[in-house]
């Protein structure tokens, strides 16, 4: 939600815009789920989530949080507040917020250890672009991105991550070979809508694992140019994966820019190999309520009676005849 606190309450009375509200879902969606921090990467992959309800560390109650919150969507799904709590919650952590009756909606103040501050507040996206409402009241459909960042109201701009054909589009590329990804920017305090920018400069370039934390080894660090390109060129085949953060500081100490999206790449053997299966980060991460039920064992079948304990066997009482 592109909102700082002090404007919660005015920014949550907004109509929602036609076309923005997503249409109820009753079942289950595999949402790309990322959480950046101040300066780090919560979580970045696949979460599989649903509307429910929730409760943040501090509130004494369970809320509602599947887009009906105040009359937002006709019928239960799931939404963004719910699919980053899914999230962090699958880290062991979780998460906390203010509940404000009158908006139906919790404002958050903390995932995992991340908290907000007087200067720096979380705010959401979903597939780039700040949400006009609250994240329980904001529904989400099976391949929406959604975002939440911490300090999202600043100057410092969102980095965005492209290979060849596009951000969602895993690339391929043979070992020892490089690959050229592209970096654009956009500003995070002035821009709704979030989905292009100019190429930005600067940007570091490096390897993560399938949660979107740094992964040492598989290349080596590289830097965008002024067309935001940078050139890489993977150690290690399979599957693996790239991310664009901030090369300097911010005056106020903290990374320049925003982490960017994460791009999967099949790091091929030998050209023309592949990779086995789709890429982790794709897996969706299923919570426990989620998973299919195991069917129950089958009971054993029934054994006939025996004889009584201390009985004497009898012999077989069929007749024979003689032949006579």
């Amino acid at each position: 939600m592109r909102i700082p606190h002090a404007t919660l309450a005015v920014a949550l009375t907004l109509p929602i815009v036609a076309g923005t509200a997503v249409p109820a879902l009753a079942a289950p969606a595999d949402v790309r789920v990322r959480v950046e921090g101040v300066a780090g990467t919560l979580f970045d992959r696949v979460v599989r989530t649903d509307g429910r309800t929730l409760q943040a560390a501090s509130d004494r109650a369970a809320r509602r949080c599947d887009g009906t919150n105040l009359g937002a969507n006709p019928a239960p799904g799931p939404t963004a507040t719910a699919a980053a709590v899914d999230a962090i919650e699958s880290l062991g952590h979780g998460f906390d917020g203010t509940w404000t009756p009158g908006f139906d909606d919790y404002f958050i103040t903390r995932f995992g250890a991340e908290r907000d501050g007087g200067d720096h507040w979380w705010g959401i996206l979903v597939n780039r672009v700040f949400t006009p409402v609250g994240g329980c009241q904001f529904q989400v459909r099976g391949g929406d991105e959604v975002l939440w960042v911490n300090d999202a109201f600043s100057a410092r701009p969102f980095l965005w991550l492209d290979g060849p054909a596009g951000a969602n589009v895993p690339a391929t590329v043979a070992l020892g070979q490089p690959l050229t990804v592209t970096v654009t920017a956009t500003r995070s305090s002035t821009e709704s809508d979030q989905t292009s920018g100019p190429p930005y400069a600067g940007a570091l370039v490096t390897a993560v694992d399938a949660g979107g934390q740094p992964a040492a080894g598989v290349v080596a660090t590289a830097a965008s140019d002024a067309d935001g390109r940078a050139t890489v060129t993977f150690a290690v085949p399979g599957w693996q994966r790239l991310k664009a953060r901030a090369g300097g500081l911010a005056p106020s100490g903290r990374p320049a820019a925003i982490a960017s999206n994460s791009v999967d790449v099949c790091v091929e053997a030998v050209p023309g190999a592949g990779c086995a299966g789709s890429p982790p980060s794709q897996q969706p991460i299923v919570p426990e309520r989620l998973r299919p039920t195991p069917p129950a064992p089958t009971p054993p079948a029934p054994q006939p009676p025996g004889p009584p304990p201390g009985a004497t066997p009898q012999p077989d009482a069929t007749p024979v005849k003689s032949g006579r």
